[in-house]
């Protein structure tokens, strides 16, 4: 068995002899694999699922976020099936695993496998398990290649559908040369000798990583992801005890050579003058060594070669290249041609006829920027199998778009089985997905490891308008983008959406920012440097980006998507009252729409104003629109107005385009907002798809409830985050209060947890738990999309339990008294009992009864001034003591101890 198979939690069988296509026979033949779910009583509910070139049987570690309950591979539905190829290192026969007439590896002599001996393997597998027939083929890229020959190499009728994504009918010249280009880098490493290597031919098998990471990829995605952006150096500038200016220029040559050893002679001299004396170089010609710049480009290389041969073998690399190379359905089906070589029409025919055999209706998935398995080879699919269905998926992201653009593939899979599958489906027509479509957790063996399908770090952002005070509901979005970015590594951004002049606060901003340092949500960028110098994603105002708006609304008028309104604001009020009079549910009549561009011209040339509305007649087709909380938005274009505004006649934009625009901008990777934006989602991915943007994932959080039940608004409850700051509540019981509104539910024994771990259920709503821990247990699949009430009850508990926890620690001790200090002086100005000293033991007899800080001077009062005895209260007190007590109290010395000694007899109540 190979050393990297147990890496896999998997299942082996050994086939005790196969036979391969070229005549060679292997004997015990290890197969790994993998399945989830059960066989039906027909045994004919058999998904397989096919990996891609560097893929293992574990489907859940590179196609993870497809498998659940409500999903594309459902294993309530599907009994699904997974193999590992022959020549892999994960676990099935390979160069790795040993050969049973010699005892040791096979290495370099491990006979060549194909396509097609991989299926026939895997088959018999298959045979084991019990499998009658099989439902669906799915798989992409050289997994492709396998789902079409599984109908070839099984009986008639086995294999009922396919599903082929990124993948092409035979191996082309431009695919069979990148892999010679890859194997030859491998070759070239000297440590490979042959293929008889004891330690691996790394700096090889990286080089060839690289090359074929660059045909995954597409080179907008390389240049939108790094641009000539340098790598920062941890170690700066390298002082060497003595070097030259030619031993410098050999180092900078050399720069990223692993291998390098070479020592330039000192005897040898340079042709190549330099200054007497550089500002780096001594009087001896020494000096230090100022490498080349490294970009992020050549980083992100490196830095995944290095990662990619702790993980996969030489040996495994070449052999799997050349049995993509054998890739041709066509190959040896067809009657041979009198012409030697074939022409391309005959190999065309050839080709035709043999896919014509295929099962009908198969679903082909097309990556619309991938440039190795280009979209000519899958349309080349879809017109000769019989009665097939061609998708391309819009992705920036190459032929990696099939391991990368879950949410799409999904939608167009689950779509596909509910239509061939319906009795599979009968009884849960309303399927909720399980989770959602985020990666998470580093692939192992996938070639779209979490850090690859992000290409940068997860980004948010919070994105408020300077029209008021930051009110509760914004306090919860930052918190939640807060969550989302630390939980999984990344980072947040502060922007502000100032583009409605007529409700900005100029006082707005800096509360805001003031609310969010109250907090504790440190941004990570904002606009703190002032304009134009706010870091890599600023500016952060939209008024300051208003020529950005400006260059893609001059794209959507050049496409076709957009087009200028002329019509005043007292004739859009007339037609939308004519229209509602027809019973017409538009709010627009489209008049302008069909103006011609010379009128257009000529009124923009007389200066006109004018607004831009998008095309709703010219949008391209796509899929119902999915949030992660509310999940699948069925007919939710049917809320948006006719022909939405984008620009305004102030040439300030819109909320829907400049959101879109920034977020595209920033490389903003999901977008968390409140749900007064949901109905908003469908346009905005409609101007996604008709700039040709790769759209970030949504998710809507519900909104929050008075205790009445009413909406929270600025205009109905009290929202202010100032006014809860000014009351003296805590920050931490306020995440806590507002992070768990709507998160998790009620523990079993009915018992708040004081914080809850990453194995327990979802903290209840109660659980008292600081920032650290909210990241730890945030998972946005907990949430529910049910309004959420927020309760007064709920944040007082909860506050109180705070203040305990921060007592219990003489600096959190120290650091209330000064703040208790400022509130009682407020209240009694003239009080001679208010210094800290005295402050802190007051806290220390209170402690159990503080709900708030700003409660203890209506809480306690007598103890920071004179007692008055003729009062009623206090009479009825007198009524209760001795005469030895009565005196006692009179005389009370001012120390908070001294309450404690009499407080069987002086009660808070009482007096």
């Amino acid at each position: 068995m190979s050393v990297l198979a147990p890496l896999v939690d998997q299942n082996i069988h050994i086939v005790s002899s196969f036979t391969l296509e070229n005549g060679r026979i292997l004997r015990d033949v290890p197969v790994a694999y993998k399945t989830w779910g059960k066989l039906n009583d027909t045994r004919d509910n058999v998904m397989i699922i096919c990996h891609a070139f560097t893929g293992s049987a574990d489907v859940e570690d590179w196609w993870g976020p497809l498998i659940g309950r409500g999903k594309a591979f459902d294993p309530n539905r599907f009994f699904i099936f997974c193999a590992n190829v022959m020549g892999s290192p994960y676990g099935s026969a390979s160069p790795v695993t040993i050969n049973p007439d010699t005892g040791k590896p096979y290495g370099p002599e491990f006979p060549r496998t194909s396509i097609r001996d991989d299926v026939r393997l895997h088959k018999l597998v298959l045979d084991h398990l019990g499998v009658s027939s099989v439902a669906v083929a799915i798989g992409g890229s050289m997994g492709g290649m396998a789902v079409l020959e599984w109908p070839l190499c099984t009986p008639p009728a086995y294999v009922h559908h396919i599903i082929p994504l990124a993948t092409s009918a035979r191996h082309s010249a431009w695919c069979i040369s990148w892999g010679e280009a890859q194997r030859q880098s491998i070759y070239s490493d000297p440590l490979y000798d042959d293929g008889y290597y004891v330690t691996q031919p790394s700096t090889g098998l990286a080089a060839a990583r690289m090359a074929a990471l660059l045909t995954y990829r597409s080179r907008d995605s390389f240049e939108s992801r790094f641009g000539r952006r340098p790598q920062v150096s941890e170690s700066g500038v390298v002082t060497p005890s003595s070097i030259t200016c030619a031993d410098q220029d050999l180092a900078a040559h050399n720069e990223g050579h692993k291998q390098v050893t070479r020592v330039r002679p000192q005897a040898q001299t340079s042709a190549v003058s330099s200054p007497p004396h550089s500002p780096t170089e001594g009087q001896d010609g020494t000096g230090s060594v100022t490498p080349p710049p490294l970009f992020s480009a050549q980083s992100y290389l490196r830095y995944q070669g290095a990662k990619f041969v702790a993980r996969f073998d030489a040996n495994c690399y070449i052999h799997i290249t050349r049995k993509m190379d054998t890739h041709d359905v066509a190959r040896g089906r067809t009657s041979p041609t009198t012409e030697d070589p074939p022409s391309l029409t005959a190999q065309s025919t050839a080709l035709a006829t043999v896919l014509a055999t295929l099962p009908p209706r198969a679903l082909v998935i097309s990556i619309e920027t991938d440039g190795l398995f280009t979209p000519s080879e899958q349309k080349e699919l879809a017109t000769h199998i019989p009665d097939a269905e061609l998708v391309v998926i819009p992705s920036p992201d190459g032929h990696d778009g099939f391991l990368l653009e879950f949410e799409q593939i999904n939608s167009h899979v689950l779509r596909f089985l509910r239509r061939e599958f319906p009795e599979l489906y009968e009884k849960d027509e309303e399927d909720i997905p399980e989770g959602d479509f985020l990666v998470k957790k580093t692939s192992l063996f996938g070639e779209a490891e979490a850090d690859v399908t992000r290409w940068y770090m997860v980004l948010l952002r919070f994105a408020p308008s300077p029209t008021g005070a930051l009110h509760l509901g914004g306090l919860r979005t930052a918190l939640y983008n807060h969550l989302f970015a630390k939980k999984h590594g990344g980072k947040w951004i502060l922007r502000i959406e100032d583009t409605d002049a007529t409700r900005y606060v100029p006082t707005a901003v800096d509360g805001i920012r003031n609310a969010l340092a109250w907090a504790g949500l440190p941004y990570d960028f904002d606009f703190r440097l002032g304009p134009g110098m706010d870091g890599p994603h600023g500016p952060y105002f939209q008024s300051e980006r208003l020529d950005l708006y400006h260059s893609y609304t001059r794209r959507l008028l050049e496409s076709g998507h957009a087009y200028r309104c002329f019509c005043s604001p007292d004739k859009l009020t007339a037609t939308r009252e004519k229209l509602a009079r027809m019973g017409s549910n538009a709010t627009y009549d489209k008049s302008c729409l069909h103006l011609t561009e010379e009128e257009v011209a000529r009124r923009v040339r007389a200066g006109e104003k004018s607004i831009v509305r998008l095309n709703d007649d010219n949008l391209p087709d796509r899929p119902s629109p999915t949030d992660i909380v509310f999940g699948i938005l069925r007919d939710a274009h049917a809320s948006l107005p006719t022909d939405p505004v984008l620009l305004k006649s102030d040439l300030f934009p819109t909320y829907h385009l400049a959101s879109v625009v920034d977020d595209h901008e920033m490389d903003i990777t999901h977008v968390l907002r409140g749900e007064e934006w949901l109905p908003s989602l469908p346009l905005h991915l409609d101007l996604y798809s008709c700039l040709g943007l790769k759209p970030p994932q949504f998710a809507h959080l519900p909104i929050l409830l008075n205790p009445n039940g009413t909406k929270m608004s600025k205009r109905n409850g009290d929202v202010s985050v100032l006014d809860f700051m000014r009351r003296g509540w805590e920050p931490e019981a306020m995440l806590n209060w507002l992070a768990l509104a709507g998160w998790g539910v009620h523990h079993e024994n009915g018992h708040p947890s004081p914080s809850g771990t990453p194995s327990s259920p979802p903290p209840d709503s109660t659980a008292l738990m600081m920032l650290p821990e909210l990241i730890e247990q945030f998972d946005l699949s907990s949430l529910t999309h049910r309004r959420n009430v927020l309760d007064p009850a709920k944040l007082a508990y909860l506050n109180k339990h705070h203040l305990m926890r921060s007592w219990q620690t003489e600096q959190g001790i120290a650091f209330q008294a000064k703040r208790v200090h400022d509130v009682v002086k407020a209240a009694f100005p003239h009080s001679p009992y208010t210094s800290v000293e005295y402050i802190t033991r007051v806290i220390s007899v209170l402690q159990g009864r503080i709900t708030n800080l700003h409660d203890v001077p209506t809480l306690a009062p007598f103890f920071f001034v004179e007692l008055d005895y003729a009062l009623p209260e206090a009479q009825t007190m007198k009524r209760g003591l001795s005469s030895d007590d009565y005196g006692k109290s009179r005389t009370l010395p001012r120390t908070a101890t001294s309450y404690s000694a009499t407080r069987g007899f002086v009660t808070v109540d009482s007096v």
